[in-house]
């Protein structure tokens, strides 16, 4: 029998074994799309069976790109340019272009203009040494800058196949079901997509023309990111779905500000200076003392710091401290996969304290 693959997640369908990957009950070749029992769960019950698959799975599989001559494509999240960017993706694709498309503008402050973002995300390029093909802003949830996308892609890939590479919920299967509608298909039945980080398990390969194929690729899992240690109920405090509204405050000398129970700023500082948060509004901002501040997240950690809601991951227990010094009039700390403080003053010594495993990163900021 023809080997049939999951339209959703690009696995190979089996009708076996129910405690691994691709597990359908009844394999049957209908002409219709088949989903496996995952991605028929995250379809219509937004629930996600894990699978034996790994972060050295995703990227041996990754490797395949540069064996050929291919247009890749990456996606970068707009809220966490560094916690996103794939780490060696230059050595992946081998010399093949590298287009980057920067994706969930639409959540930040629409006051800020898409010159001055794409001059900052090229900034933060040129700060790690990649040289791309070009640089491009778009929203795949609210569909803006698809069209515009469609057309680059077409100039730049000059025949070839295109690849699509990014982190686990950078929205790449959003931006691709967006794009095939931009393309003129009618997708009845679009590939997966769930606020779950590795929802593509496979390449998924949809043909463009008679001879060249757009594929979409597994997430490669950054274990820096928040998200990676959160239980999936609690991502819907984390991960924005509407544009952030910044929050501003002034800090005396030795105060510290919680970001919930996620991260904890202790900021050193002799005058008074303003510092503003760029979080998801559900996230509960708190202004204390930096007297006794380790018993007061110990004793308020999952109950007055939300989210998230006690019992809370390992981890939490077990905070790593950063120490920092602001190198801009306006630098921005950002926690890799929650937001971001940017204080207005330069060289401030700042500790920040999150789970242990979270990254932390600071850069000029771009607001």
């Amino acid at each position: 029998m023809e080997q049939l693959h999951c339209h959703g997640c690009g696995v190979l369908l089996q009708s076996t074994d129910p405690e691994s990957r691709g597990y359908i009950p009844e394999m049957k070749d209908t002409g219709k799309p088949l989903y496996c029992k995952r991605c028929f769960s995250i379809r219509h019950y937004n629930k996600l069976t894990k699978v034996d698959i790994d972060d050295n799975d995703f990227r041996k599989m990754l490797h395949t790109i540069g064996e050929t001559d291919n247009l890749v494509v990456t996606l970068v999240d707009a809220l966490d340019f560094n916690g996103t960017w794939v780490n060696g993706l230059e050595r992946y694709v081998n010399g093949n272009p590298i287009h980057v498309l920067v994706n969930k503008v639409d959540l930040l402050p629409q006051s800020l203009k898409p010159v001055k973002i794409e001059h900052w995300i090229r900034r933060r390029l040129k700060a790690i040494g990649i040289k791309v093909a070009g640089v491009q802003l778009i929203s795949a949830e609210k569909k803006h800058g698809i069209d515009e996308a469609v057309n680059e892609i077409n100039r730049l890939r000059k025949g070839r196949n295109v690849y699509i590479v990014g982190t686990t919920n950078v929205g790449k299967s959003t931006f691709i079901n967006a794009l095939l509608q931009s393309y003129g298909e009618q997708i009845a039945d679009p590939i997966t997509t769930s606020y779950f980080p590795g929802t593509t398990l496979d390449f998924i390969e949809i043909a463009l023309d008679d001879n060249t194929s757009l594929f979409d690729t597994p997430g490669i899992i950054q274990p820096g990111q928040l998200t990676h240690y959160l239980e999936y109920t609690d991502f819907k405090y984390i991960i924005p779905k509407k544009e952030l509204k910044a929050v501003g405050f002034q800090l005396k000398s030795n105060q510290s500000l919680y970001v919930g129970s996620c991260a904890q700023f202790d900021i050193f500082t002799e005058e008074p200076i303003s510092v503003t948060t760029f979080y998801n509004n559900t996230i509960k901002i708190h202004r204390g003392k930096q007297e006794k501040s380790q018993e007061f997240y110990e004793q308020h950690k999952g109950e007055l710091l939300q989210p998230i809601q006690s019992p809370l991951p390992e981890n939490f227990n077990h905070r790593k401290r950063y120490e920092l010094r602001t190198n801009h009039d306006k630098t921005s700390i950002y926690v890799s996969g929650l937001g971001w403080t940017t204080i207005h003053a330069k060289n401030i010594d700042v500790s920040v304290y999150v789970p242990d495993g979270v990254d932390v990163y600071m850069v000029e900021a771009l607001i």
